[in-house]
């Protein structure tokens, strides 16, 4: 169980590293522009552009980090049962993953964790 909550924690920074370095490239793009406008004026279509790429950007990294996300959970389900864990089975249901969720922090309390 520990090693699935290290794994799971790796992954986790990992998505957020990934959605910091998006954040970075915008703000080293909005750098570009705002020395473009020492030049002169920058229309605004093309930061608004620059905006909505961005917002895009965000939102494609987020939407695959559910799908990752939920990929791990179904992953860590199947190891914990097929580790004999009671009540550990692939499912979406929120009520039943809250259940399972209760079970492994029993199971870790009783391990000293």
């Amino acid at each position: 169980v520990q090693n699935l909550c290290m794994a799971q924690n790796d992954f986790e920074r990992r998505l957020y590293e990934h959605r910091q370095r998006i954040q970075h490239e915008h703000e080293k793009s909005l750098k570009q522009l705002e020395v473009r406008e020492i030049i002169g004026p920058v229309p605004q279509r093309e930061k608004d552009e620059l905006l909505r790429r961005h917002l895009a950007e965000l939102e494609r990294a987020d939407k695959r980090a559910i799908e990752k996300l939920d990929d791990l959970r179904f992953q860590q389900q199947l190891e914990l049962q097929r580790l004999g864990i009671p009540n550990m089975y692939q499912t979406s249901n929120i009520k039943v993953m809250h259940q399972q969720r209760l079970t492994l922090l029993k199971i870790l309390k009783a391990c000293g964790n």
